[in-house]
Formats: C-alpha cells, structure tokens, sequence
C-alpha cells in the first residue's frame, strides 16, 4: 500500500535528521 511506501520514507527521513542533529550536537559547545 502507499502508506507502507510513506511510511518507511518517514521512518528513513526521520533517522537522517537524528543522525544529523546528533552530529551536529557532538560538535557544538552546547551539551
């Protein structure tokens, strides 16, 4: 079905932008 299809894309998406923000948390100052 199309919502497995958007599903995995959401769930694919969401880890890039994890991954992403994790990283860019590690570099800074912040935590």
């Amino acid at each position: 079905m199309v919502s497995e299809i958007t599903d995995q894309r959401l769930k694919a998406h969401l880890l890039e932008i994890f991954s992403f923000l994790n990283s860019s948390y590690l570099r800074s100052p912040l935590f």
